[in-house]
């Protein structure tokens, strides 16, 4: 029996292609898997009480300064997404985003969506 030996070189060459091509998409996607499937349920939600120093109503987004640390006497300032559906508490009244004034005091709940912007969870306005 005779072998082809260039219709094996074809097949082999055919399969090398295949498997080089099947593993460099495995290892090109697979980062991206990790990335989609990092959703806000698995992001740690922080918290900052301060007080609102800015408010857009309709860019739906405030500005909270805070106490950075207990230690020393220094503030930061975060600018928080806050998105329809948002639970915002005044006491025992549950409150819109346009209900916040500025100089309120505040403790938000929020996630870091890095690259996006930090989202609100929720807000409550303290009394």
């Amino acid at each position: 029996m005779w072998i082809n030996q260039n219709k094996m070189r074809g097949d082999l060459f055919r399969v090398a292609a295949f498997l080089f091509i099947f593993f460099f998409g495995a290892a090109a996607v697979y980062p991206l898997v990790g990335y989609c499937q990092n959703s806000n349920a698995t992001r740690q939600i922080k918290t900052a009480n301060g007080y609102v120093i800015d408010i857009d109503w309709v860019g739906q987004t405030m500005v909270v300064r805070w106490l950075e640390s207990q230690g020393q006497v220094t503030y930061d300032e975060i600018t928080i997404f806050v998105p329809d559906g948002t639970k915002i508490t005044k006491g025992s009244d549950t409150i819109s985003l346009s209900d916040i004034n500025m100089r309120d005091q505040v403790t938000v709940e929020y996630r870091d969506n890095s690259p996006g912007p930090l989202k609100a969870v929720s807000i409550i306005v303290n009394i």
